[in-house]
């Protein structure tokens, strides 16, 4: 964990922070670096303080994001032509979503069942940046693939945009299926092993209630044929 988490000031922070102070004349500035936003938050990540301690420091905007910056012009790339109605998904592999057969069929049903009802809308950027493993899908006449669209500097806004038009977002639980309804777009989030620390899922569902942003549902992949059951049975009631 220390790995991903910056809660410290590592040389190669200081080298970076010294590098732009010297650039642009910023010798006086001072640093505001993540170690400081651990610490103050600690207590509540270790029960010793409740969601309060997160309240009293922090207010949460919607994310806003559109495609005119991202244009051929200023990224070398095509135009990003997307359906006018569409659903974004991202399926990749974590600790609480492995990679297992189980769980890259699941990621592959759950797209073509998807792509029965609306254009996908797919958000996999083709290259890794962390150390998680993305699930790939294929193109078809239903579902579009945005990973010749995207390159390291600028694969999460334009990801971000891309959520933003949705209609929903779908995927593995994670920071994604966070964006998305800071975006004001639902989301469905699935896991299969409850490894994720449950103080995460619930500081981000009280930041949503507070921004009045869209839902989160998270779903264990394990009740997912239940749960498509039970809507299917209120869908033929509601019929």
């Amino acid at each position: 964990e220390e790995k991903r988490k910056q809660r410290r000031l590592a040389p190669l922070d200081q080298k970076l922070v010294d590098a732009v102070r010297d650039r642009h004349g910023l010798g006086g500035a001072e640093l505001l670096h993540p170690r400081l936003m651990y610490r103050l938050f600690a207590p509540f990540w270790s029960d010793e303080a409740g969601y309060a301690r997160i309240e009293q420091f922090t207010r949460y905007p919607e994310v806003r994001s559109d495609f005119s910056q991202y244009d051929r012009k200023n990224s070398g790339q095509a135009s990003l032509s997307l359906p006018p109605d569409y659903v974004a998904v991202r399926f990749y592999f974590s600790e609480c979503f492995p990679d297992t057969p189980e769980n890259r069929a699941f990621a592959q049903g759950v797209v073509a069942s998807l792509a029965e009802r609306q254009p996908v809308v797919l958000l996999n950027p083709g290259f890794s940046v962390d150390e998680h493993q993305d699930w790939s899908g294929s193109a078809t006449n239903r579902v579009q693939v945005i990973a010749n669209h995207l390159s390291p500097e600028t694969n999460l806004a334009v990801q971000a945009a891309v959520i933003r038009g949705a209609r929903a977002f779908v995927g593995t639980y994670g920071g994604y299926s966070y964006l998305a309804p800071m975006c004001g777009v639902p989301a469905t989030a699935f896991f299969s092993r409850r490894t994720f620390k449950r103080h995460h899922l619930y500081a981000a569902e009280r930041a949503f209630e507070q921004m009045r942003a869209a839902a989160l549902t998270v779903v264990d992949v394990s009740a997912a044929s239940l749960v498509h059951s039970a809507l299917g049975a209120v869908a033929a009631v509601h019929s």
